[in-house]
């Protein structure tokens, strides 16, 4: 096993490492970092072991820092974490992720998760939604192209229990779709986002006339795509 001696003074910290036996640990590492699988296993153990930790190094005349252990760890999360358990898609990397880190802040891992694909923030809506992180979703649907299905999908999932996000979610899935959002998008989309953001206003009470007066707002703000979603609610926006 390894031993590890934190030697600190007032300008910089230092981590100088003891290596008794474990070769092909040694074969696999810096001079002064851990192979990456020790380094998970190490964040894993800070996370759920710390009381334990820190009583052994007591014990053995050690001291045990755990504000600089945070931040060590801190540092190969953000070095190596993200890197190593990128999934098939966004939601799938974001729970691997929350599951390895248990002690991480959902949110703090999306928002880093989110920051690692600038311009892409859209496509980790679904993450956000998932995480319960309502208004995070809306702010990344908006900040770049999604995918209106899921939006539409969220939207009518949502109406009656967060009537407030489903409304937004569908009227942010309507402005992406006259914006040019989305694959093979038919009529039936934008009606299936019609009807969720008027089954959603309803549960929040919100008066229709309101609803498409926002409707038209994004039918006339939008080129080419706002014509084709005016055409498909033209009966609606009667009303």
């Amino acid at each position: 096993m390894a031993r590890t001696e934190l030697v600190m003074d007032e300008t910089h910290t230092r981590i100088a490492s003891r290596w008794s036996y474990h070769p092909s640990c040694n074969r696999s590492k810096s001079a002064t970092l851990a192979a990456r699988t020790h380094l998970e296993r190490w964040l894993e153990r800070l996370e759920l072991r710390h009381d334990a930790i820190a009583e052994i190094g007591q014990g053995t005349g050690l001291v045990v820092d755990s504000q600089v252990s945070c931040q060590i760890a801190a540092w190969g999360y953000a070095r190596y974490a993200v890197e190593a358990t990128y999934a098939t898609t966004n939601l799938a990397t974001f729970k691997a992720i929350v599951k390895k880190y248990p002690g991480k802040p959902r949110e703090t891992i999306l928002r880093d998760l989110v920051a690692g694909q600038p311009g892409q923030e859209g496509k980790w809506f679904a993450a956000a939604k998932d995480a319960g992180l309502f208004e995070l979703a809306i702010e990344l649907a908006n900040r770049s192209p999604s995918d209106p299905r899921t939006l539409i999908s969220a939207a009518r999932d949502f109406a009656v229990e967060r009537p407030q996000f489903a409304l937004a979610t569908g009227m942010t899935a309507l402005r992406g779709i006259a914006g040019g959002w989305g694959y093979d998008i038919t009529g039936v989309d934008v009606l299936d986002a019609y009807a969720a953001i008027m089954a959603a206003a309803g549960a929040a009470g919100v008066d229709e006339t309101v609803v498409n007066a926002d409707v038209r707002a994004i039918i006339a703000a939008s080129h080419g795509g706002g014509e084709f979603v005016g055409r498909v609610l033209e009966h609606q926006l009667r009303k």
